[in-house]
């Protein structure tokens, strides 16, 4: 949770850290904890069928729609007056304690939110749910509960789904928060709001006694958050610096001189693609992903395509002994090399992994492999991601080297194979 919070600007991150502070402090206090279904009814949204969609009319609350702290309807679907008529139990309302139940946290925070005015008359659809109180306990209390590393800790564990994270009315109700008195609760939910909506001024209202030292504590982190969030930015100033000294340095080393005898890397491979195919099985045809290509290392893979997929591979698309691999995409992943060594087994790469196969009467393998995981290669290679090399060739952003690419940019300069096959 430290990592998740650290993106945060400090006003969002001192919240995060209060809510947390207050949770841990009323357990410390004596505070029961009792489950999220003793207070309150969860009322997942209706599954609307698509054909029941309509240009204008009430408005569906989808997954999409339900952001941190706000919906947003950018993306809307209605269903029309006459028919949302016979919803009335999923007509929202403001004041609406609403959470995402797929992909419930994003790199924002917890997809929870309070309706307003604006965002009525509404449904709920599926995969949203509804928080309706038939206890003691606030809403408000509820929702800065719920921004604390056990919840999040709770969705993990409860976690069953394989791809897109998913959260279930009963687990939501199996999540113990702790129980106090209605004025302690009102004073929290006031002191956690102010954080939250101002940010990180001081005149925060008032805690319980109890609870009066955790305050000092939350302002002491709010201090720190503004410290942190002013050496961040110091930092990246110096890293823009360094990009740009460096990016100076690059070009006079690299000048159009330089590059007179460059070529691209098509002209120097035997075999320049990515894999074709991946779906896994248990053939004797072994396949090889971008967690297998470290930077200047490859790990052995025990991945297996299916054996009709398998008969497919092309004998080229075969990987070789001492053949370059190439990670093309995956955040962290992009631009990582390494030689590929032969154990006997027959083996290709997924989409995601190119394979060039050096030409060696055109240049010396061990030159090339060694240029690309050099400065030169590794900043061409990963420069793609960020879209800042060549910029008017370029002319957007791409998160993954596809092979146009890497056929068109990634050019080293090729001196031609000698026969002591010296690296320059």
């Amino acid at each position: 949770m430290s990592r998740w919070i650290a993106q945060f600007p400090p006003e969002h991150a001192t919240y995060l850290a209060a809510c947390q502070i207050i949770y841990r402090g009323l357990l410390r206090n004596g505070a029961r904890l009792r489950p999220v279904g003793e207070n309150f009814e969860i009322l997942s949204g209706y599954a609307f069928k698509s054909s029941q969609f309509a240009s204008s009319g009430v408005r569906l609350l989808r997954n999409i729609n339900v952001q941190p702290d706000r919906a947003d309807w950018t993306e809307s679907v209605c269903l029309s007056y006459g028919e949302a008529e016979k919803y009335e139990r999923f007509r929202l309302r403001p004041g609406d304690l609403v959470m995402s139940m797929d992909g419930p946290v994003n790199k924002q925070g917890l997809k929870i939110a309070f309706l307003t005015d604006k965002d009525i008359p509404a449904l709920l659809l599926q995969r949203v749910c509804r928080f309706d109180p038939i206890g003691n306990v606030e809403r408000r209390f509820l929702y800065h509960i719920l921004h604390t590393e056990e919840f999040l800790d709770h969705l993990v564990a409860s976690n069953r789904s394989i791809a897109i994270p998913h959260v279930s009315p009963g687990q939501l109700k199996a999540f113990p928060i702790p129980t106090v008195a209605q004025h302690e609760q009102t004073a929290i939910s006031d002191f956690l709001d102010a954080i939250r909506h101002r940010g990180l001024l001081q005149d925060w209202p008032e805690v319980p006694d109890r609870l009066a030292e955790l305050r000092r504590v939350v302002a002491r982190i709010g201090e720190l958050a503004t410290q942190i969030q002013e050496a961040r930015t110091l930092r990246q100033h110096a890293q823009k610096e360094t990009a740009q000294l460096m990016a100076a340095e690059e070009r006079r080393i690299w000048n159009d001189d330089a590059m007179s005898d460059s070529k691209p890397l098509v002209n120097l491979t035997l075999f320049l693609a990515r894999g074709k195919q991946s779906e896994q099985g248990q053939s004797e045809h072994f396949l090889i992903k971008t967690q297998h290509v470290q930077q200047a290392r490859y790990i052995p893979t025990s991945m297996r395509l299916a054996q009709h997929i398998a008969a497919k591979v092309q004998p080229d698309a075969l990987v070789r002994d001492k053949d370059i691999l190439i990670a093309c995409s995956a955040a962290g992943c992009l631009g990582r090399v390494a030689r590929y060594r032969s154990d006997g087994r027959l083996a290709s790469t997924d989409t995601h992994v190119a394979i060039a196969r050096p030409n060696p009467d055109v240049i010396d393998p061990d030159y090339l492999y060694a240029y690309l995981r050099g400065s030169q290669g590794q900043h061409q290679l990963r420069s793609r991601e960020r879209g800042d090399w060549q910029r008017e060739k370029i002319g957007f952003r791409l998160t993954e080297l596809n092979l146009s690419d890497l056929r068109a940019c990634a050019r080293s300069p090729a001196p031609r194979a000698t026969p002591d096959r010296r690296l320059s």
